[in-house]
């Protein structure tokens, strides 16, 4: 597929759900691939003090009439891995059905995203803090990259 994007963007964190750098690398280069010369590119990503903070350990959830969840993360700073570990029940038919799930999580270094990115060919990396450059209250180790596809 020839280039077609001015730009693309990543919100959510979504790709901390890519577990090993070489699938993370690919993922850029795909984005690369799909951007126009001088390309933006913009996503967020948790780095290790957002695992490290309220998520680790933590449980939530919300009860309704015909559904409840919940929600516990646990963090492993040996692995570099969360895991969010869901329990929904759902209302079938006049019996409560329960189903559990897993979902990981990888947590990157600034510099192992930054050398990704530098090796598919971004250039013009900024890095910004979402509390430190944004204002944006207890939100720990939440990194907004910006990078651009370099003019040919």
């Amino acid at each position: 597929m020839p280039p077609t994007f001015h730009g693309i963007v990543s919100i959510s964190g979504s790709l901390t759900h890519i577990l090993n750098l070489q699938e993370l690398k690919s993922a850029f280069g795909n984005v690369y691939a799909s951007l126009l010369d001088n390309g933006v590119f913009v996503f967020n990503i948790y780095l290790e003090a957002a695992f490290q903070s309220s998520w680790n350990g933590s449980i939530t959830g919300d009860v309704k009439d015909e559904d409840a969840w919940a929600l516990k993360t646990i963090y492993y700073p040996e692995e570099k891995i969360s895991r969010l570990h869901f329990t929904i029940f759902q209302l079938l038919e006049g019996s409560w059905q329960r189903t559990d799930n897993t979902v990981e999580e990888k947590c990157y270094s600034v510099a192992e995203i930054r050398s990704a990115l530098e090796d598919v060919g971004f250039t013009e990396i900024s890095v910004y803090d979402a509390e430190r450059d944004f204002g944006v209250e207890r939100d720990p180790g939440n990194a907004y990259f910006i990078c651009r596809k370099a003019h040919i």
